[in-house]
């Protein structure tokens, strides 16, 4: 991931233990979704939109946490996806009974991933087999071992002059744009990679790109460099180690 998406995973995750306990959660209850689908005895050639069913039954995790997240009424909403399959070869109550339960598990379990704005579906995936790799796993228990830090820190704050503000940055500025992101974050506001109808301003610098086009259609604001330090009501001084340009 680049430095944006990493940024969203460590504002929800603390740690890098966090996040692997989290993976582990994930993996293993996929793990028992997927025995689970796999002793259904599915249509060997079924048409189209059983098709659908089965490819999302055998990718739970992407296909079917990602959207059931904040269901309220997962047994109706899955029996409303597995008609198709269940007019074509119905199901068995018991097995069905596993699949509601153990789906709840799983998308309780991917719940802290899949919440995260800015995080796909399919990015969760990879993130998930990333971390559940045993290579990858052996890796991070060698860097943990020779003292690397894989805890966030506190940030500095500076004041809380643009609390609930998000901030989108394009061109060249004064500084790199990584001491601008941590000014803005230092002041209460967030920075995010892409424009979108959330951002509240595009802070363009010199030659910017497409944001500001993308910008100006969706009416969001967009301010100079030095117009957002006009809206910080505190010396708008750089915090010390500051980011580098991203």
């Amino acid at each position: 991931v680049g430095p944006s998406v990493a940024a969203l995973i460590v504002e929800r995750f603390p740690s890098v233990s966090a996040l692997l306990e989290c993976a582990a959660s994930i993996a293993a209850a996929q793990a028992q979704f997927t025995r689970t689908i796999e002793r259904l005895e599915l249509p060997a050639a079924p048409p189209d939109a059983v098709r659908k069913v089965i490819h999302r039954l055998q990718h739970p995790n992407r296909e079917l946490a990602a959207r059931y997240i904040d269901a309220q009424d997962l047994p109706s909403r899955l029996q409303r996806f597995l008609k198709p399959l269940q007019e074509w070869q119905p199901i068995p109550s018991e097995q069905l009974s596993q699949i509601e339960a153990q789906l709840g598990e799983l998308t309780a379990a991917a719940r802290p991933l899949h919440a995260i704005e800015g995080l796909g579906p399919i990015l969760v995936e990879n993130i998930v087999e990333w971390f559940a790799d045993e290579h990858h796993q052996n890796v991070l228990g060698k860097m943990l071992a020779a003292g690397l830090r894989m805890e966030t820190e506190k940030p500095v704050i500076a004041s809380s002059g643009l609390a609930g503000l998000s901030f989108v940055l394009t061109g060249a500025m004064s500084v790199p744009r990584g001491k601008i992101k941590t000014l803005i974050e230092a002041n209460g506001g967030k920075v995010t990679g892409s424009v979108s109808k959330k951002t509240g301003f595009v802070v363009a610098g010199d030659s910017p790109g497409s944001k500001v086009e993308k910008a100006a259609k969706l009416g969001i604001a967009i301010i100079s460099e030095g117009e957002l330090r006009a809206m910080i009501p505190v010396n708008p001084t750089i915090p010390a180690g500051g980011g580098s340009d991203v």
